[in-house]
């Protein structure tokens, strides 16, 4: 199979860059070539005449992003191909770097307790603590999901407490009174407010954290407030503006150097 970085001339004065997967010819009944052709669209355009320089360095960028790409595909062709595979990674401990991971959204927008509380799992099911990814299988997957379903617990029992899975339809809760009365209450302060999208109660508790933050609430004080176990979950729920960071890098004094 060949592969090619083509290009196709829009109406709006730009090309259109895109891969093409020639696959060779076949016949058909009547005796005529029919070409194999796939092609793969990768919503990079170039500038057909640029007329500064700042166009002739976007277009440069862009034909260098489009053979990057191209690269890439003749590589997994390649691998496809020759039965290559890329074994960089496959020595990797797979515990380490699961934990890598989790650290990396201690203070990001992801969820670090579930990230943790995985670990934990798979920690337990991993006997090979020296596991490496060259063991990661499908039947590797396959165990964990059963552990998973069979073996794992919860601090809180919640599985026993929840009973056996019933129609899709069904509410977890039963018996449940949703706020309707404060939902609607929140609308109304937001017509008044001027504000158009959708609100939910869940945003109104978002924004209460928030600006009790702003407003120079210490992040513990919240967390009790939002009823969260740890600080890191408020961290995440809340987010502190970058603002308030801005503020305090500007406490510190001028330096007369």
């Amino acid at each position: 199979m060949k592969i090619h970085l083509k290009k196709k001339k829009l109406n709006s004065g730009k090309y259109s860059l895109y891969i093409e997967y020639y696959r060779g010819h076949t016949l058909d009944e009547k005796g005529k070539t029919k070409h194999l052709r796939e092609f793969e669209y990768l919503k990079q355009y170039l500038i057909i005449n640029p007329k500064n320089a700042s166009e002739k360095k976007a277009n440069e960028e862009t034909q260098l992003r489009a053979e990057q790409i191209l690269s890439i595909r003749r590589a997994e062709y390649a691998q496809g191909k020759y039965s290559i595979k890329d074994r960089s990674k496959e020595k990797l401990n797979f515990l380490s770097y699961y934990d890598k991971l989790k650290e990396e959204r201690y203070e990001s927008k992801g969820n670090y307790d579930n990230w943790d509380a995985a670990q934990n799992h798979l920690e337990k099911y991993c006997k090979n603590k020296q596991i490496t990814f060259e063991d990661i299988d499908e039947n590797f997957v396959l165990g964990f999901k059963k552990y998973l379903n069979k073996n794992a617990k919860t601090k809180s029992n919640t599985r026993n407490i929840l009973g056996s899975r019933k129609l899709g339809s069904a509410r977890v809760f039963q018996g449940l009174k949703y706020g309707a009365h404060f939902n609607a209450e929140i609308l109304r302060w937001c017509m008044r407010a001027g504000i158009t999208k959708h609100i939910t109660f869940h945003s109104a508790r978002h924004t209460h954290a928030v600006l009790l933050l702003e407003h120079g609430a210490d992040i513990y004080t919240v967390s009790k407030i939002l009823g969260h176990k740890e600080i890191r979950t408020t961290q995440i729920y809340a987010k502190i503006v970058d603002n308030k960071k801005k503020e305090a890098a500007y406490l510190i004094p001028k330096l007369e150097i």
